[in-house]
């Protein structure tokens, strides 16, 4: 049985600075601690360093893209799991990730609601926090 922890470590990963602080704040309201990254380089440091109990991942970014990125950690025995965010919803994109094995994946724009209740969920399904 897994010990709950009481604030799950998020690390929200994008290129898009608006992305990134909108996730955190809302995020932040569920008393989640969130770190964040630009690029897929930055986060891959962050990740050797570090436990999260949730990655959110943009998949189209500089340096080192979300799927080189996901790739990587997937190899790590102790690797979070990974809720990709995109812009590019295609089915043959969607199709690729998912079969990276992928938590979840979100279209952006993000909704609000949408995004705190996927990470409850997958926080609750791994054991990782109990919201009450």
């Amino acid at each position: 049985m897994k010990t709950v922890n009481k604030r799950p470590k998020i690390l929200v990963v994008d290129d898009e600075e608006v992305i990134r602080e909108f996730s955190k704040r809302v995020l932040e309201k569920l008393d989640l601690e969130i770190n964040t990254a630009n690029d897929g380089k930055v986060a891959w440091e962050m990740v050797k360093h570090n436990e999260y109990h949730l990655i959110l991942l943009d998949l189209i970014m500089p340096v080192m893209s979300g799927k080189q990125f996901l790739l990587r950690i997937k190899r790590m025995s102790r690797c979070p799991p990974v809720i990709v965010m995109t812009g590019y919803g295609t089915e043959e994109v969607i199709s690729d990730i998912r079969r990276l094995g992928v938590f979840d994946l979100m279209t952006k724009p993000i909704d609000v609601y949408e995004l705190r209740r996927t990470v409850a969920q997958v926080l609750i399904d791994t054991g990782t926090w109990d919201a009450a």
